[in-house]
């Protein structure tokens, strides 16, 4: 399944990641998840080729650790057309400093 999308997946990482690349030095809050959320849903509901998806960016996987750690996460949930399952792609903004131990 996720052959026949590799195209579509990956235009959606590359267009997702310009969008965030803009809040990379906000607080992770309401208002910015909000405004992510916004252009989010915005980039995905123009997209022909979807059937329907969800944006997840909010206190239920932003938790208070997360924004301690200065954290950003951002979860798509994607249903192609003509497709029954939903693709799940994930986003983490982490500080550099957690990057290099990893």
């Amino acid at each position: 399944m996720l052959e026949q999308h590799a195209e579509l997946i990956n235009d959606i990482r590359v267009r997702a990641a310009k969008v965030l690349e803009s809040f990379f030095f906000e607080p992770n809050d309401k208002l910015t998840r909000e405004a992510i959320s916004g252009q989010l849903n915005i980039l995905l509901g123009n997209m022909n080729e979807l059937e329907d998806f969800t944006v997840l960016v909010d206190e239920s996987n932003n938790t208070q650790e997360r924004i301690k750690n200065n954290e950003l996460w951002v979860d798509l949930a994607i249903q192609p057309k003509g497709n029954s399952q939903f693709i799940y792609i994930p986003f983490r903004i982490e500080p550099k400093e957690k990057e290099k131990m990893t």
